[in-house]
């Protein structure tokens, strides 16, 4: 798992790097407010979205998906940290089932 400095300074780097280009001046602290300075905005948060699904293997649910979860680098993290909670969660228990009960990974139907 990943430290919360690890996870900050990748988070930092990817929105300097993607949405900061223009300012190399600007240093982001993790409690900077990036939606309200207009550091990010909504393309940047989907983009955001898969950045962060694909740096840290998990997958972000929709209903968290709002503009507090991405308001801040410390926000983000938190993100960050409750889904690999939750993902860790899983995983433990889906090896962990009776006879007859699902793990919730059959492959669903392709149609």
């Amino acid at each position: 798992m990943n430290s919360r400095e690890s996870i900050a300074a990748q988070l930092r780097t990817w929105i300097c790097t993607e949405s900061l280009a223009d300012r190399p001046d600007l240093e982001l602290a993790e409690d900077t407010e990036l939606l309200r300075s207009g550091y990010i905005y909504s393309l940047y948060t989907m983009r955001l979205v898969v950045f962060i699904e694909r740096s840290f293997c998990i997958q972000i649910p929709v209903e968290v998906i709002v503009p507090t979860s991405f308001r801040s680098i410390n926000a983000m993290v938190d993100l960050v940290t409750s889904q690999n909670g939750r993902r860790d969660s899983n995983a433990a228990s889906a090896g962990h089932h009776g006879p007859g009960q699902s793990n919730g990974l059959e492959p669903h139907e392709v149609v």
